[in-house]
């Protein structure tokens, strides 16, 4: 595994020979990251359900999207 100051000097290259859209999508993770992560803001209850909904897709209890598109088009058109 590379270390991370191999991976950081890289990332800056890359960086520098993109457009802006990468430099903006990188700082916006960067401060989404020292905010701290948004599900700790949620009410138990709503961890809660999401949890639950993660198991059910788990146990293949979940609508295929394929399924859902075809259902309800409206809702894929662009």
């Amino acid at each position: 595994m590379e270390g991370i100051q191999t991976i950081r000097i890289g990332v800056k290259k890359y960086i520098d020979k993109t457009d802006e859209s990468i430099p903006k999508s990188v700082q916006s993770l960067l401060m989404e990251n020292e905010n701290g992560d948004w599900m700790d803001e949620l009410p138990s209850s709503a961890i809660n359900e999401i949890d639950k909904a993660l198991n059910d897709l788990d146990a293949g209890k979940g609508i295929p999207h394929a399924e859902i598109a075809k259902k309800y088009p409206q809702w894929f058109m662009k």
